[in-house]
């Protein structure tokens, strides 16, 4: 469009920018999540980020029949 000038000058840009944003909101919201967790559960020792294992220290319930 004639005398629009756009914030990107390539798609490459675009997409790159795009990119950082995601990866930018991802680390946020996992940092958040792993946040939320420990106040709610504990201690937990994260395995990655898409699995926490919560580390209690004891298997109390593990007699309980199913």
């Amino acid at each position: 469009m004639p005398g629009i000038s756009l914030p990107f000058t390539s798609r490459q840009t675009l997409r790159h920018r795009l990119m950082e944003d995601f990866d930018f909101q991802r680390t946020l919201c996992y940092m958040q999540n792993n946040r939320l967790c420990r106040l709610m559960c504990g201690p937990a020792r994260i395995i990655s980020q898409s699995s926490v294992s919560l580390a209690t220290g004891s298997q109390r319930n593990s007699n309980i029949e199913k």
